[in-house]
């Protein structure tokens, strides 16, 4: 199971002034490798406004998993386009098809922030950021791993079934959740609709408690 945020509510300030304070009383200017997550996931929390809980949660955990997927490049320069097709991958069917919805919605702003906040993190060998998605290379990658979702719940993770579906099967589903702009949620709900999304096994009380709500939501309540 992907990992809970490890930070709730209120509290992320006072880890973020704690963080500092540890870095002043050390009479350092950087923070260690060990603490680059949390502090950019506290950093996130500060620039969120106005939104819904359920909203936070979602992009928190995408964060989490594409920072530590961006760590095991092992590299100063972290290439977006593949962290993120990584950070798909990593979530696939643990999550249901609204928490894509809902990263989608806000896809834009999180490539903002890694791109201005993590070279700005003060740490003793800086990262920096490149080769960022169009809007038309993130709906594509988004509608390439809605499509292999589909077909693992579909075959309950059967590789002898799996490696039955053809090229063109996994075209023609790609290509009928696209729009001209976006992604069509109404027709990757109905698609989805009929396959039944299991909570992971080691998911604990908080996140069963934001996945259940996730898988509650309708298309028409992922508009507002």
């Amino acid at each position: 199971m992907v990992k809970q945020g490890k930070y709730a509510g209120s509290s992320r300030q006072k880890q973020l002034r704690n963080l500092r304070q540890r870095i002043s009383n050390k009479g350092q200017h950087t923070i260690g490798e060990a603490d680059l997550v949390d502090f950019l996931l506290v950093r996130w929390h500060l620039t969120q406004h106005n939104q819904t809980q359920l909203v936070e949660q979602t992009t928190q955990h995408f964060l989490r998993t594409w920072l530590e997927q961006a760590q095991q490049t092992n590299t100063s320069v972290w290439n977006i386009a593949t962290i993120t097709t990584n950070t798909l991958k990593a979530f696939a069917i643990q999550v249901p098809w609204q928490f894509y919805a809902i990263i989608n919605h806000e896809w834009s702003h999180l490539q903002h922030f890694l791109t201005k906040e993590v070279p700005a993190v003060p740490l003793a060998d800086q990262r920096l950021t490149d080769n960022q998605l169009t809007p038309n290379d993130w709906h594509t990658s988004l509608s390439t791993q809605l499509t292999v979702n589909s077909f693992l719940l579909m075959f309950k993770g059967n590789q002898q079934q799996l490696s039955n579906v053809s090229n063109q099967q996994i075209a023609q589903l790609r290509h009928s959740f696209q729009t001209e702009q976006s992604l069509d949620w109404q027709a990757v709900a109905t698609v989805f609709q009929p396959l039944t999304y299991t909570i992971p096994a080691d998911a604990d009380e908080d996140s069963v408690q934001w996945l259940t709500e996730l898988d509650s939501l309708t298309p028409d309540a992922l508009q507002k």
